[in-house]
């Protein structure tokens, strides 16, 4: 077995994030390459397996998760079962990572967090979340994304985040300023949830966050 690499980044004189090399854990991993575990005080985000199928239904077949996603609720099982299948696919040909945020203390998965659109030659992703709504207001998306997008600078070598969102999902927006990301215009209709004649459409307000911009949380004006 390959020795365990633990990378440990610092806060105020304390470990906030562990980033350790990935093992075996609960349920049957995805045949696709193992993506690292990021360790958070109180999540950690962690590959997806086939026992995590249910959580996965749940989390999109709610119309609060779905009301400012791009496609509606879920209704039937075996799309968390295609879903999987695609997130297995996009860590094989590079084209995405998707991580289960899952409860440190359970291994439950409550939400996911993806980047997408990765472009290695101009160093550069983007990134969307989802958290079920019981822990909503809890900091645990922000600790999410905060753990993600230290990987994807500090780790990935990564110059550029990208996210776009409904211009409506305030607390979304707000999560993204608070950690940097910053309004870069409105796409209008960029998104049909209807394909019909009248088919209802949706805005996105795109944000870009640079990693000279990256406030990691925790961090006060001092650095620390």
């Amino acid at each position: 077995m390959a020795d365990r690499l633990e990378v440990r980044f610092m806060q105020c004189g304390r470990a906030s994030v562990i980033i350790r090399a990935p093992h075996c854990s609960k349920g049957t991993r995805l045949k696709a390459p193992i993506p690292p575990r990021l360790q958070g005080e109180r999540i950690v985000l962690r590959g997806f397996t086939r026992a995590d199928r249910n959580a996965l239904f749940a989390l999109f077949s709610d119309t609060r998760v779905t009301r400012y996603w791009s496609h509606h609720a879920w209704t039937e099982i075996a799309q968390a079962q295609r879903y999987l299948n695609g997130i297995a696919r996009g860590w094989r040909d590079g084209s995405l990572q998707q991580w289960a945020i899952a409860d440190l203390q359970t291994d439950q998965a409550i939400g996911s967090l993806t980047f997408y659109d990765i472009v290695p030659a101009h160093a550069r992703a983007g990134i969307g979340y989802a958290l079920q709504p019981d822990h909503w207001g809890k900091g645990l998306a922000a600790e999410a994304v905060d753990l993600a997008l230290r990987h994807a600078f500090d780790s990935l070598g990564w110059m550029r985040i990208e996210a776009d969102t409904d211009p409506d999902n305030a607390a979304s927006i707000r999560l993204l300023e608070r950690v940097g990301f910053q309004r870069e215009g409105i796409a209008r209709e960029r998104y049909r949830l209807d394909m019909g004649e009248l088919g209802q459409t949706q805005d996105s307000l795109l944000l870009g966050l640079l990693k000279r911009d990256f406030v990691p949380r925790g961090l006060d004006a001092s650095g620390c």
